[in-house]
């Protein structure tokens, strides 16, 4: 991760004082064929000691896989669905041949991953590989929509056009579409749903352009799930 802090001098049209305005702007970078990870979770209380010992467990696989939690969003708002999560990590793998190496490791911490159902009451992780290098670059002043989309499978064809309507309508109202991932290489949860079909990240100068976006937003008719959440950046981490 990448922090890098602009400042910004607005002069006074009435005299020669400034006003000095900090953003702190995070930049995550991905070649292509590395996987962008979104893991979240709802922990129940009095969880703690069994979580250290989760991460204490898991961090050093991790870090033999060169896998990193490279920054994280903050959940301002759960705007559809029940996944009541106050952050999301964002985590990179190298490849898909690392995440495999992750899988046929797990008995290295078997005792730590048994815990899993008494640490939390809700877990996601979703992976998606990067088909060319991106970098994702976030502004502590701006917020960001994510959204999960379940589509029925017979109207797959018609949510690609409501997408492209949408990326036209987010455009009109002062928002900007960061990217748009189909189905993920990789899902996984400690309950029953499938894989989203599509997940966008979008971004919003102001709360007031989101609302008014939001309160107007035409959603499309045939799914059978969607989630969504605004999210910021957390400034110094």
């Amino acid at each position: 991760m990448k922090k890098r802090v602009y400042i910004s001098s607005i002069i006074a049209a009435i005299g020669l004082s400034s006003s000095i305005a900090m953003a702190e702007v995070n930049t995550f970078s991905f070649k292509k064929g590395e996987m962008m990870c979104l893991v979240s979770s709802i922990e129940y209380p009095n969880s703690s000691s069994d979580k250290q010992l989760f991460f204490s467990s898991l961090f050093p696989i991790y870090q033999s896989e060169n896998v990193k939690v490279i920054g994280a969003l903050k959940v301002e708002k759960v705007l559809a669905g029940e996944h009541d999560i106050p952050n999301i990590s964002l985590v990179r793998m190298p490849n898909r041949e690392a995440k495999s190496r992750l899988d046929s490791r797990a008995a290295e911490w078997k005792d730590a991953r048994e815990k899993t159902a008494d640490i939390w009451k809700e877990k996601r992780q979703i992976e998606f590989e990067l088909s060319e290098g991106k970098s994702f670059v976030f502004d502590s002043k701006k917020y960001y929509q994510l959204e999960a989309f379940w589509v029925k499978a017979e109207k797959l064809d018609d949510f690609q056009d409501y997408l492209d309507d949408s990326l036209v309508r987010v455009a009109k109202q002062g928002g900007k579409r960061i990217h748009q991932f189909g189905s993920p290489y990789g899902y996984s949860t400690l309950g029953m749903e499938r894989a989203p079909d599509f997940y966008l990240i979008s971004e919003w100068k102001s709360m007031k352009e989101f609302n008014q976006f939001w309160t107007n937003a035409e959603r499309f008719k045939y799914l059978s799930g969607y989630n969504s959440w605004l999210t910021s950046i957390p400034e110094g981490i």
